[in-house]
């Protein structure tokens, strides 16, 4: 079976002349390379692993793979998280300027994940007034024992003027029909308006958690 595997990929690329040419070291670079690297989307990771690890538990694998399997799991796991932690900063450095990139057959921005950089600290309203805030709020029995209880959890916010922008349910996975409802709500955490909205929300939910308040990107009406 693992021949037939094998039969599939180019000379090169096979696990075992890669183990035969350049030992632990070279799979190190490559799996180095696969988990932080664009040009490692080609090269045989999970076989080269799969083929690696049946080696090293054979006293007759390959000369140049005579390490123990705990040196060869130590060193792989280095060269995973070297890797991650080096695509993370390349990306963080260029990433940025893809966006700006027109679409092309070869690239789609859309296609690309945006990620953000989330502060430990309150910054206080920096939108100029636009400013919405995330919230994740479980209704918990409250839904199981009264209808319309997703509107009782919107009405805080629609006494107020805060307009609700977007609301997704999850399962929470601490019990079948139990959500999680992750709402945007215009306006920032620190408003006089907000606090008093989530503070009548914790009278009945048993989760309310603010995730976040950060400048709109479009006008908010």
């Amino acid at each position: 079976m693992i021949a037939s595997l094998l039969a599939l990929l180019p000379g090169w690329l096979d696990p075992q002349t890669i183990i035969g040419k350049g030992g632990l070291w070279l799979v190190a670079a490559i799996i180095f390379a696969e988990s932080g690297l664009l040009i490692g989307f080609f090269l045989p990771g999970d076989s080269l692993l799969f083929i690696t690890g049946f080696l090293a538990s054979k006293p007759e694998g390959l000369p140049h793979l005579n390490q123990p399997l705990w040196l060869i799991l130590i060193v792989v796991y280095i060269a995973a998280v070297a890797g991650d932690q080096v695509g993370y900063i390349f990306g963080r450095a260029v990433g940025p300027s893809l966006f700006q990139r027109p679409k092309s057959r070869l690239f789609n921005p859309d296609n690309v994940t945006r990620f953000f950089v989330i502060g430990k600290k309150a910054s206080g309203p920096v939108g100029g007034g636009r400013d919405l805030t995330s919230l994740v709020i479980s209704l918990g029995d409250e839904a199981a024992s009264h209808s319309g209880s997703l509107l009782k959890m919107l009405m805080p916010f629609g006494q107020r003027g805060i307009n609700l922008s977007k609301v997704e349910s999850r399962p929470s996975k601490r019990r079948p029909w139990d959500y999680l409802f992750f709402i945007d709500v215009t306006g920032h955490y620190e408003d006089a308006a907000m606090k008093e909205a989530i503070a009548e929300l914790k009278k009945f939910c048993p989760l309310v958690k603010w995730l976040g308040s950060y400048p709109a990107t479009t006008p908010v009406s």
